[in-house]
């Protein structure tokens, strides 16, 4: 039984990583009134905190 306690969660994290970008996605929407460079570098700037928080201290951004 413990077995599928450690699957559901490991689901369940994989889960959150997997909704995380579309926040950053609705964030690009809500500033849709800017200009497209400034949606861009929004979006840049969202996907290197996926990145960083998925990688964690594996990878040094900057």
């Amino acid at each position: 039984m413990s077995t599928s306690k450690i699957q559901t969660l490991g689901t369940r994290k994989s889960h959150w990583s997997t909704m995380r970008p579309w926040r950053c996605t609705s964030q690009t929407e809500y500033y849709g009134n800017l200009d497209f460079d400034n949606r861009f570098l929004w979006h840049l700037r969202c996907l290197m905190i996926i990145t960083k928080s998925t990688y964690n201290n594996c990878i040094q951004i900057g």
